[in-house]
């Protein structure tokens, strides 16, 4: 990286990536592999001591990192583009489209992608920046880290994620979990499904 040449100018280098800013104002970042070989980050889940599920970020992998970049462009993310994986270093190259950076520590909660849904907090426990709840062809997936960092204002004004960490809920462990499992398939239908289904009077 450090032989990028003018072309390049490093804006900025986090724990996955460094971003660099291209003469047209396009944005690659280049992923390092870590020495086994993982890459990026997901989150790894487990049953909680006062919660259904615990979430913990982990290590990634390349499809973790394929999976994250295309619930980019389904959240209407800034547009990204996998370059390529350079052959002997494996470092993963994306671009993206410049977007304006938003104050250093603004509040995001109230402007998160709107198809994410809010998960109650007898349900998940992540340590992470508003974790939520998205559905990947019916599939409930977990999103998180949308902060001031990981959302840009585009050229139209609007908000758009440039990262984000995320997995599939694990099958096994939800269906352990009744209440967990019966509202992520109300949830899948409304996003606004209460914590507890509601009977009507004449139902009981």
């Amino acid at each position: 990286l450090a032989e990028c040449g003018a072309r390049l100018r490093p804006i900025s280098s986090g724990v996955e990536a460094t971003a660099f800013e291209a003469a047209d104002h396009s944005i690659y970042k280049f992923f390092m592999p870590r020495a086994d070989g993982r890459i990026g980050g997901t989150f790894d889940f487990r049953r909680g001591e006062e919660v259904a599920l615990q979430a913990d970020a982990s290590d990634g992998s390349y499809r973790a990192m394929l999976e994250k970049f295309d619930l980019i462009m389904r959240l209407d993310g800034m547009p990204t583009e996998v370059v390529g994986v350079t052959k002997h270093e494996g470092v993963l190259v994306t671009k993206q489209t410049l977007g304006e950076r938003l104050a250093e520590g603004a509040d995001t909660s109230g402007v998160q992608p709107a198809p994410l849904i809010p998960i109650p907090s007898r349900f998940l426990r992540a340590p992470r920046d508003h974790p939520r709840l998205f559905f990947v062809d019916g599939k409930p997936w977990l999103v998180a880290d949308l902060h001031s960092k990981n959302l840009v204002r585009a050229a139209d004004g609007g908000l758009r994620a440039i990262d984000l960490l995320a997995a599939p809920f694990p099958e096994e462990l939800v269906a352990r979990e009744p209440l967990l499992a019966d509202w992520l398939e109300r949830a899948r239908l409304d996003p606004a499904a209460p914590l507890l289904q509601t009977h009507h009077d004449d139902e009981l």
